[in-house]
């Protein structure tokens, strides 16, 4: 690994760009099994499909026509073979593709035009202006000059294309065919592994048909008697098809590699690592085999590096090992992206996190298991907020696959912990990677550096939470000049009775103070991606924060327009309701209790019932009764619309009052239909005002059939109760006329 922190000694270990590398070959090793897995059943289906054909010649030819019957055999399992390559050779050109593309995936995008330089030095390309492709040209024909790479003109996908098309132009059929038929050393091709299995398969068909046909059976027992030797074939070939379709991507891929020349400096092995996974195939996984000046590969210990897959059914991979350029040799800290140490070689778990979030289903289960990602699946579904798998709930903190049998035994307490070191171990991959392709080569990263957190565990990522929490709420505390002027003003509405232009001019100086602190109070930003766990949790404390102080500023806001206790109205609250109901009646009731002087209120009970005829949520008020009826779920604040119903009803001269303000402000004013229905599904009209001002709702101004006004004070009072200081910032006369008509 890059030494950005201290390391242990002697340990050794992989660079980035090694464990970049095999995450991503990782990832088009599963892009490839897909599709080996989709050639393998094709052919399978191809192999058992032959006993139809050849039960019905053998039918109709009898047993005169065994001649021809035997060359039928033989034909017909030649074009079986055949189908078999046709299937292979698209794979080998999907595994050069792919290997290209990997390496250049992996590569950081600042390196790209020193890697466009090598390029062209390898091609013998003069760097110059890049010229443009043209429409028809093959891309292996089409010359390139580096130039505009080179000093970043040509950036992001376009250079990463121009560099693919030099280093990994397209094979030619020959090339592709060779890679698929030849024999692996010391071995037998797949042709003729496969011959050797049918030699004797043919011949015990043509048995089976011959003693069929003596027997005088029809189609259908000549096809039985087939079946059993066609579903052999298929299953053998359906196996060599899985075997050398990965090995045919494995051939072009190293066939790829062999394009970046003296970039190329060796091959390690990746093995797929899960429950399937051959112990000794395990035990070679990372481990290098450095190129010869014979142009082989041999690992440490001399040994040649093998032909994969070698054996039936392996997923081993070769990836490249990648020599640093020239200009960077005589600098430490950049050859040290490049140094790999033979090992036990995890792939970067930051890569996998990246690939899983765009992967489908099928391609997950494929990169770990099926019988892995199922049992994760399962016990996800049973966690208090149930979510889908990601990468980090399949492996350890230092990015190993955990077996089926450990993921089942973990408790939801030791998942938590787990994660919590997966998502920051992510987070030390994803800054280590950062900071090699911020400058071209590894910066050491400092203790003042933001991502130096994510490597002091998750104690510090949560003692860093606290912090930042605390320092978030101080944002919003209240100076001691303005603390002790509030208390002021609170201590003399508890005793005696304000002006409601000195309760306005409170109220708005709080609702002022609690707005500008929020807007001041910006979220801390984070500097670099925090791991996404540990940024909810954040996020959420930070929320927290907001809706406590947002709550504490309205109670503010709200007691400046309460009465003192011994003037304040005890509503008496009956009815038989749901406790969702009763609560939301409750709290609107000791609201308007509390700003509504009880020497005022004739009529202190309150009746609550539900009447289904009203549409849902909605309420109606009957004076005579003293009833406020709903229907369904119904908010505080429809309740507190009512109640303002109620006080316009028993409160002497305030409805006279708020109709002769109404006429003054709307007057000239002509009815506009709203297009809307009330609670009782009535259509309704209302007038504008022609003051200047707006309505606080147009149903404020709704008229009935006599051009009267009767929602002036419910609707203020509802605007009272959910957000007095709107009233009271757009409608100052409203304001002071609905608090000095109820206080």
């Amino acid at each position: 690994m890059i030494p950005l922190l201290e390391a242990k000694p002697g340990r050794p270990r992989t660079s980035l760009l090694q464990e970049r590398l095999a995450a991503r070959f990782h990832q088009r090793q599963v892009q490839l099994l897909q599709a080996v897995q989709q050639a393998a059943v094709a052919i399978r289906r191809r192999y058992r499909s032959l006993a139809g054909p050849i039960a019905e010649l053998a039918s109709r030819v009898g047993l005169v026509g065994l001649a021809s019957l035997r060359r039928r055999i033989e034909q017909l399992l030649g074009q079986a073979r055949q189908a078999l390559q046709d299937q292979l050779i698209p794979l080998g050109l999907l595994g050069y593709r792919t290997a290209g593309q990997a390496v250049l995936d992996a590569l950081p995008a600042e390196w790209l035009p020193v890697f466009a330089g090598l390029a062209a030095a390898k091609a013998k390309l003069p760097v110059r202006e890049a010229t443009v492709p043209e429409p028809q040209q093959p891309a292996w024909q089409v010359r390139y000059d580096w130039e505009p790479i080179v000093r970043g003109a040509i950036r992001g996908q376009k250079a990463k294309e121009f560099v693919q098309s030099l280093l990994f132009p397209p094979p030619k059929e020959e090339q592709v065919t060779d890679w698929l038929i030849s024999a692996p050393p010391g071995g037998l091709s797949w042709q003729e592994r496969l011959r050797r299995w049918e030699e004797p398969v043919r011949q015990a068909m043509f048995n089976d048909l011959v003693h069929g046909l003596v027997a005088g059976e029809n189609v259908d027992g000549l096809r039985a008697r087939l079946e059993r030797w066609t579903d052999g074939l298929a299953y053998k070939a359906q196996r060599i098809a899985r075997t050398e379709g990965c090995r045919v991507a494995e051939r072009a891929g190293r066939s790829a590699f062999q394009g970046m020349g003296g970039m190329l400096q060796g091959l390690q092995i990746v093995a797929v690592m899960d429950e399937w996974t051959r112990p000794h195939h395990a035990a070679r996984n990372g481990r290098i085999y450095w190129q010869g000046p014979d142009g082989l590969y041999r690992d440490e210990r001399g040994e040649l590096l093998p032909d994969l897959p070698d054996e039936p059914n392996c997923r081993c991979m070769t990836i490249p090992v990648l020599r640093p350029p020239p200009e960077w040799a005589q600098n430490p800290a950049a050859m040290a992206a490049f140094q790999t140490a033979t090992g036990q070689l995890i792939p970067d778990p930051a890569s996998y996190q990246q690939w899983w979030q765009q992967a489908s289903e099928r391609e997950q289960m494929t990169a770990v298991g099926v019988r892995r990602w199922q049992t994760v699946r399962d016990l996800l579904q049973k966690e208090p907020i149930p979510r889908k798998p990601e990468w980090a709930d399949f492996i350890d903190p230092e990015g190993r696959l955990l077996p089926i049998e450990t993921l089942q035994a973990e408790t939801p307490q030791e998942r938590a912990e787990r994660l919590a070191k997966v998502d920051l171990r992510i987070a030390q991959r994803k800054a280590l990677f950062q900071a090699v392709a911020s400058t071209g080569i590894p910066t050491p990263l400092q203790p003042g550096h933001p991502a130096h957190l994510f490597f002091q565990g998750p104690e510090a990522m949560e003692r860093e939470i606290q912090r930042m929490v605390q320092e978030y709420q101080k944002k919003f505390a209240l100076s001691p000049e303005e603390k002790s002027r509030r208390r002021h003003f609170d201590r003399r509405a508890q005793k005696q009775i304000l002006s409601a232009s000195e309760v306005r001019e409170e109220l708005l100086r709080r609702a002022d103070a609690a707005e500008r602190a929020l807007k001041a109070a910006r979220r801390p930003w984070l500097e670099i991606d925090w791991p996404p766990r540990y940024q909810r949790e954040l996020h959420k404390a930070l929320y927290e924060i907001e809706t406590r102080c947002k709550q504490q500023a309205r109670e503010d806001i709200v007691r400046t327009m309460m009465l003192p206790p011994k003037y304040r109205t005890r509503f008496k609250v009956e009815g038989t309701f749901q406790e969702d109901i009763g609560k939301a009646a409750n709290e609107a009731s000791r609201f308007v209790g509390a700003i509504t002087n009880k020497t005022k209120v004739a009529q202190k009970k309150v009746i609550i019932e539900e009447n289904p005829r009203l549409v849902p949520g909605g309420g109606a008020y009957y004076p005579r009764q003293g009833k406020v009826a709903y229907h369904g779920t119904t908010s505080a604040d429809t309740f507190a619309h009512e109640l303002g119903h109620h006080l316009q009803y028993w409160i002497p001269g305030l409805n006279e009052t708020a109709l002769k303000w109404g006429k003054k402000v709307t007057r000239g004013s002509c009815k506009i239909d709203s297009g809307r229905v009330d609670s009782m599904r009535k259509r309704w009209s209302y007038l504008q005002r022609t003051d200047g001002r707006k309505w606080l709702s147009d149903y404020m101004g709704r008229v009935d059939d006599d051009d009267q006004m009767w929602e002036i004070v419910s609707e203020g009072i509802e605007f009272l109760f959910k957000e007095p200081e709107k009233v009271a910032r757009e409608d100052p006369e409203l304001f002071e006329l609905l608090l000095t008509g109820i206080r």
